[in-house]
């Protein structure tokens, strides 16, 4: 079972519960969740306006959990969402990898192991976004990958690099594009962080599933992609630039003539490769290389798929480093990649006690007829989570890198799409919630009808068969036709009659139709999943407790039982058995109608008991087990009360106090926080650095100079509280050397009242300070000064602290000074 829940401003005290199947309070509408390596995901939904949790997602600061048996499997954030005229809101969720899109890095360098590098990214991703939810903590890297020593920029030389940009960038362009290998996202919840993971596509025998996919058991769809695109069998490698006399490049040679001695900037290229070099980075056989003209080749690509030349742009700084670096470039991309979507039953979904198949494992995938038999990893899974049978995994590389964010497309296109889709599932799913006592048997055979409807005339063998009806069977195991319950046609003619049968496997889910195929009747496995679908809904109806349906397309003669179809053809009914008879001629009483899909007296009816419904008083008081009693009144939208076994929920609109045993926790549009026995522990606009005063610097990094009285104008109207970071610089006392002995923080109101932050020191510092909407405002630092007089005892010097020949203070501009200053509430 799938839910979904909501934590504003990543607050685990604040838990909303946004889908739950068949809750009334948890409803959305074709909620699908797609996960991919190095991606973030998307989760897109539909909320209708009487959804308790509609008002309560903001952008960007309400994470999104999805939970699968009890346990997370994804997490994001609010992206966007959109209503319609009819105040549906699509909802679109981005994945945690995503987050890494809201930090940048400046040009830097950078020589060390590719581990250390990621663990550098995410410790200056921390240190911008604050916030814990989107906050990261490095988890699995593949040895192969995490071990190699890499340069970025000139690490021997003074000065900045040349890369530069968001933290995803440099993820996508210095680690995915140069070494290959993918990311993916998890979370600890010992640490409330999220984990990037960076794997080869070695298998790893951890991470493989002991479930496989087989052709003739769960393996139900298969397409190929064979994608040529990146492919390349020779390569001219570019290096960065540097100042020559004589331009070494073939083609420049050959068509400029250029002989000057003129000093001038070009690219590294391969031409002054060195033999050594060569012979150490080259493989011994299957390459070829020409320095002269500058490129090198894969010469049984070559053989396969002819020459393709691409130019190749490294970061090297000789032709020795441009030479090795192209051969793994070229050693990267010489092969077509290939990748498989693949439709499967879950043997878990099915109630088998094995690994499930999932995203980011490796699975045995084994097809005779496609010359499949491969362990691979999962690298896409497409889950909507109201229909778990329907998932389709992508298995394989499809490309080497992926864009993260697709607001611009993806996101507008799945909300035409999903606005589309749900406009009549809208009324529907809304019926369904306000009559669920209407629900009936006879609402599930009508779908049921339906289904086998469209199955029969697909399979065009009706009017062909010598009894005239289709009969499905419904039993456990994989039928031939030595068992039930074809082992009861002993004869040809019995076969024959039965041709165009169903059955239903209950262990695996697959359909089987009887054929004739030449001489030989077997069962077949059934390629439409039409016909799939209508048997596999009918297998869960009460009709198919005997063990089989009857689907009739003429007048039916017995016998018949309770539970078979009649269907009447394009411009009639579709019919329903309610008396059961195994002799004699067909009677019309024996058969009711069990849907008619142009008569709309029945929801007419329905939306007129809805209205009626709506008066009393369930409209203000609503109870389920799951959610607890629910208080609420149509003349107060969007405030309501909920109580529950786990505490008591007050909400308006967007924001809601969370009252429970252990904490109480208040959220509102701008940020939540928890109460707790021990603290009181903020989430959202607390994290927020709204200004940094700049200093000089001394060898160890620490700022030095003073910091006079003056307003520094901040907008700090949306604050009731702000935390300001200060340290102090004191010179030399007595015997005892200066410095600072670090930083302090102090909490300091928004209304206008002066305070005053202290520093303990030999002596005390301190400094006035006042917020106000507009600024926060200082004073001069003041430094404590007080004179001693002293004695000698047994030939030792004494004095009193406690007692000062003088005492006074002055101002000391280096006391007191402020650093950082944060959203505090």
């Amino acid at each position: 079972m799938y839910e979904i829940y909501a934590y504003p401003y990543g607050n685990p005290d604040a838990k909303l519960l946004l889908y739950r199947p068949n809750d009334p309070q948890a409803l959305v509408l074709s909620p699908k969740l797609t996960r991919e390596v190095s991606k973030g995901g998307s989760l897109v939904f539909t909320m209708t306006r009487d959804h308790a949790q509609y008002d309560m997602l903001q952008k960007l600061s309400t994470v999104v959990q999805v939970r699968r048996d009890g346990k997370e499997i994804w997490r994001g954030r609010v992206l966007k969402h959109e209503a319609d005229f009819y105040n549906r809101r699509v909802v679109y969720c981005e994945g945690a990898l995503s987050y890494f899109n809201d930090s940048s890095i400046t040009p830097f360098n950078y020589k060390g192991t590719l581990r250390q590098f990621l663990q550098h990214l995410i410790d200056a991703h921390n240190d911008q976004v604050k916030s814990k939810m989107k906050c990261f903590q490095l988890g699995t890297v593949t040895a192969a990958l995490g071990n190699l020593v890499v340069q970025f920029g000139d690490a021997d030389q003074y000065g900045v690099g040349e890369d530069y940009g968001k933290v995803w960038d440099i993820l996508d362009k210095l680690v995915l594009k140069v070494f290959g290998g993918y990311f993916y996202c998890s979370f600890d919840s010992s640490t409330g962080l999220n984990v990037l993971n960076y794997c080869d596509q070695a298998v790893e025998a951890k991470r493989q599933t002991a479930q496989k996919i087989e052709y003739g058991r769960n393996l139900l769809n298969l397409s190929e992609t064979t994608d040529a695109t990146d492919l390349y069998t020779r390569i001219y490698p570019i290096g960065n630039k540097h100042t020559v006399d004589t331009s070494k490049w073939y083609y420049k040679l050959m068509w400029w003539r250029d002989t000057s001695k003129d000093k001038h900037e070009e690219r590294w290229g391969i031409m002054e490769t060195d033999a050594a070099t060569v012979a150490q980075y080259l493989p011994a056989s299957g390459y070829s290389y020409n320095l002269q003209e500058g490129w090198i080749q894969n010469d049984a690509a070559v053989q396969k798929f002819g020459i393709i030349t691409r130019i190749v742009e490294l970061d090297t700084d000789s032709a020795n480093d441009t030479f090795a670096a192209g051969v793994q470039a070229l050693q990267q991309n010489y092969a077509m990649k290939t990748s498989y979507v693949i439709r499967a039953v879950d043997f878990v979904d099915a109630g088998y006690d094995t690994d499930r198949l999932d995203f980011a494992m490796y699975s045995h995938i084994v097809s005779t007829p496609h010359s499949v038999d491969a362990v691979m990893l999962c690298t896409k899974l497409v889950e909507p989570l109201e229909k778990p049978a329907q998932k389709e995994f992508t298995f394989g590389m499809t490309r080497r890198t992926l864009t993260d964010r697709q607001v611009a497309n993806m996101g507008t296109t799945n909300l035409l799409q999903e606005s589309a889709y749900t406009s009549e599932k809208y009324h529907q799913d809304m019926l369904k919630r306000l009559f669920a006592y209407k629900s009936s048997t006879d609402s599930k055979l009508s779908d049921i009808s339906k289904g086998l409807s469209n199955a029969v005339v697909k399979m065009g063998d009706l009017q062909n068969q010598i009894d005239d009806n289709i009969t499905s069977w419904f039993y456990a195991g994989t039928p031939t036709a030595a068992n039930e319950p074809a082992k009861n046609w002993t004869t040809d003619t019995a076969k024959k009659q039965h041709i165009g049968d169903l059955y239903y496997d209950k262990l695996t889910g697959l359909g089987y139709r009887w054929v004739l195929d030449g001489s030989t009747y077997s069962w077949t496995v059934i390629r439409d999943t039409g016909v799939a679908k209508a048997l596999a809904d009918a297998a869960a109806a009460q009709a198919a407790a005997d063990g089989k349906v009857r689907c009739f397309g003429s007048t039916p003669a017995p016998p018949y039982d309770v539970g078979d179809i009649w269907m009447q053809g394009d411009d009639g009914d579709i019919l329903r058995c309610q008396t059961a008879r195994q002799s004699g001629s067909y009677q019309a009483a024996d058969w009711v109608k069990a849907s008619k899909y142009t008569d709309d007296t029945a929801a007419n009816q329905a939306k007129q008991d809805a209205a009626e419904a709506a008066k009393t008083a369930t409209n203000f008081l609503e109870f389920t087990p799951q959610n607890g009693l629910i208080v609420r009144h149509d003349s107060l939208p969007g405030k309501r009360v909920q109580i529950l076994n786990d505490g008591i929920r007050v909400m308006d609109g967007s924001s809601m106090v969370n009252i429970q045993s252990n904490a109480i926790s208040i959220t509102d549009g701008a940020g939540s926080c928890s109460i707790r026995s021990g603290g009181i522990y903020f989430h959202g606009i607390r994290n927020n650095l709204i200004y940094r005063w700049q200093y000089s610097t001394n060898s160890s990094g620490n700022p030095v100079g003073g910091f006079s009285s003056q307003i520094t104008n901040i907008d700090l109207s949306s604050y009731s509280a702000v935390l300001l970071v200060y340290d102090s610089y004191k010179g030399g006392t007595w015997l005892a050397g200066g410095g600072t002995a670090g930083k302090m923080t102090a909490v300091i109101p928004v209304n206008g009242t002066t305070y005053t932050i202290m520093y303990p020191w030999n002596t005390p510092h301190w400094r006035s300070v006042t917020a106000l909407s507009n600024g926060i405002m200082f004073g001069d630092g003041i430094e404590r000064k007080s004179g001693y007089k002293g004695m000698t005892i047994l030939g030792g010097w004494f004095f009193d602290l406690e007692t000062p020949f003088n005492d006074g203070s002055s101002v000391n501009n280096a006391v007191c000074r402020p650093l950082e200053l944060y959203g505090f509430m």
